[in-house]
């Protein structure tokens, strides 16, 4: 990396940092927040564990917090859903810092997208290509989602809120051609600790046996499950309808009274297999359930 992209980098991040320590003593002043509901989310292979917080000082962490859990792994760190309520007569100055941390973002990221180039570097396990040398090499500890992500802030009243779950299934088109070409590039894939590899390959070949069996106009859907996110969901006092935000960070509110909390976050036990029951009922015909493939209206 070149020296003054280096220091150029430095005065972003440095600058950031302050802003994130001005915005972190300003909630702490007291009488600022009036009430806070905020978690922590852990992975665990298949459970997202969720913690509720129990002091101001952990809930507003999450905007300073801005590392991953393992350098290898830059995607893997902790979400933060929540909301904090800011007390009325404090908002427009909390509204400011916001606003300036958020600059202070966009400034990092338009920064990387500029001078990022995509490198091949050695971890753990081994080579890898990482879009985000730049500060991968500079900060191997820092998240580029956490650090860019900003802060939201509606500037309504807020009555109710509403915690969930939430994925969003991909329906990909694909030829015949382009089905067997993913099965024969999967022949030696199987999933871990589900089929031997002869019994994965048999299944792979028996896919691809059923493929050249259908005709080359044919058009399958590929249907995958994309991962679970945590959703908060608000209601503005002088709205019907509900404002829907991926929650990674918490959001920052205020409100005529107490916010009512019509559902908390809990516990999550994922499960990435797509029901087959609901799809047929649907009019979906699986082709290969273990890569996703269906047919439609049959």
């Amino acid at each position: 990396m070149e020296l003054s992209i280096r220091d150029s980098l430095d005065k972003h991040m440095n600058s950031l940092d302050s802003l994130l320590q001005k915005l972190d003593e300003a909630l702490l002043v007291e009488g600022v927040i009036s009430q806070y509901i905020t978690y922590s989310i852990k992975k665990d292979k298949d459970l997202r564990s969720v913690s509720q917080h129990s002091n101001v000082v952990t809930s507003i962490k999450a905007y300073t917090d801005l590392e991953c859990l393992k350098p290898d792994s830059t995607k893997d760190v902790t979400l933060y859903p929540g909301y904090i309520v800011i007390d009325k007569a404090h908002f427009s100055t909390i509204a400011s810092l916001v606003s300036q941390v958020n600059a202070a973002k966009r400034s990092i990221h338009m920064f990387l997208k500029v001078n990022n180039k995509p490198k091949l570097v050695t971890l753990s396990k081994g080579p890898t290509v990482k879009l985000n040398p730049i500060l991968f090499e500079a900060y191997p500890m820092k998240n580029p989602a956490h650090i860019i992500r900003e802060i939201k802030m509606p500037d309504a009243a807020v009555s109710k809120a509403h915690f969930k779950w939430t994925r969003k299934q991909r329906y990909d088109k694909h030829t015949i051609e382009s089905a067997k070409n993913i099965a024969i590039y999967n022949l030696d894939k199987p999933p871990a600790l589900k089929f031997s590899s002869l019994q994965w390959r048999l299944r792979m070949e028996k896919t691809i046996a059923k493929l050249n069996s259908m005709a080359e106009s044919t058009v399958l859907t590929r249907i995958k499950p994309a991962p679970y996110t945590p959703q908060l969901a608000i209601k503005h006092t002088d709205k019907k309808s509900w404002d829907k935000y991926h929650s990674s960070l918490p959001l920052l509110l205020y409100s005529d009274g107490n916010i009512e909390l019509t559902a908390p976050l809990c516990d999550l036990q994922l499960t990435n297999a797509i029901n087959d029951v609901e799809l047929k009922g649907l009019g979906w015909k699986p082709i290969c359930c273990d890569l996703g493939f269906y047919l439609r209206g049959c």
